[in-house]
């Protein structure tokens, strides 16, 4: 009896092929089978943590530019005669805040040392204008109250203060826009020059140094005069009477014609003093037209 092995032997073929197909797809070189699925990481729960804001620091801010400033002179009235002062102006607009300074009147201390003005502490600033030398201020109403006299007195100290600066020969007066034709007595129809007041002028006008000012040696003393032949002296006393130079000066005219003078002195002293300008009588020797300025010697 003949026995047919036939299905065991398929049976034995299919399941040696199993385990040849399951140790190819455990590794060596042939394809790799299924890759395990990555399990996912757990969501995080509770209060979500905000992430911080990077906080803006503003740029540190640059202070804001100094206005350069300038010095300037404004006129007051000492002994009925125009007198100079210093003041520190913005070098942007100096003939305004000269004009300013003029309307704010003398410090204490120089009220103390005799100066004093006619313009009214009421008068407002409207507009100062300068074209082809000739200097424009307007003025509020309140610059033309008073008398005659201080009238023309402050007539004087705008005009000396604006014809200061080397740029402005001469000065036309506004009141509130409208153009003024005279007042006490000074003709304004025109462009007013120094010389139509010099009759408000002392005979010797020192402009340099200025009521107040502190100097050093050498000092550098400049002006206008009109005196005999263009003579005068100038004089240093210290407070305690103490001369420290007494010089001889000519300007560049006199005898009825105003002219200039630029000298240079030396002293060795400090502490207040007082220069002197004063011219000597001819008749009989004694100070006529003097001119005195406080100043403050440093050594």
């Amino acid at each position: 009896m003949i026995t047919v092995l036939r299905p065991r032997l398929a049976t034995a073929l299919v399941g040696f092929s199993a385990i040849l197909v399951a140790a190819c797809g455990a590794g060596g070189g042939g394809t790799p089978g299924p890759q395990p699925t990555a399990t996912p990481a757990p969501t995080a729960t509770g209060t979500p943590v905000a992430t911080p804001t990077p906080t803006s620091v503003p740029p540190t801010a640059s202070p804001a530019p100094v206005p350069a400033t300038a010095q300037a002179s404004a006129y007051f009235i000492r002994d009925g005669r125009v007198a100079p002062t210093h003041r520190s102006v913005n070098a942007a607009a100096p003939a305004r805040d000269a004009v300013l300074a003029l309307i704010a009147g003398p410090s204490a201390v120089e009220s103390a040392a005799g100066l004093s003005s006619d313009v009214p502490s009421s008068t407002r600033l409207l507009g100062v204008s300068i074209s082809a030398s000739v200097a424009t201020v307007d003025l509020s109403r309140e610059f033309t109250g008073g008398t005659t006299a201080s009238q023309a007195r402050r007539v004087a100290q705008v005009v000396c203060t604006l014809t200061h600066f080397a740029t402005i020969r001469s000065v036309t007066f506004h009141i509130e826009g409208a153009p003024l034709s005279s007042l006490g007595g000074v003709a304004l129809s025109r462009p007013v020059t120094r010389a139509a007041v010099e009759s408000w002028l002392p005979a010797i006008l020192v402009e340099s140094p200025a009521s107040g000012d502190s100097v050093r040696s050498p000092l550098r003393v400049d002006g206008s005069a009109d005196t005999f032949e263009a003579v005068f002296r100038l004089r240093l006393v210290t407070a305690d009477g103490h001369m420290l130079f007494d010089i001889p000066v000519k300007a560049t005219s006199g005898t009825g014609t105003r002219g200039t003078f630029d000298v240079t002195v030396w002293f060795t002293a400090g502490g207040p003093a007082t220069l002197r300008a004063y011219e000597i009588s001819m008749r009989d020797g004694r100070m006529i037209n003097v001119s005195e300025t406080p100043v403050r010697l440093l050594q």
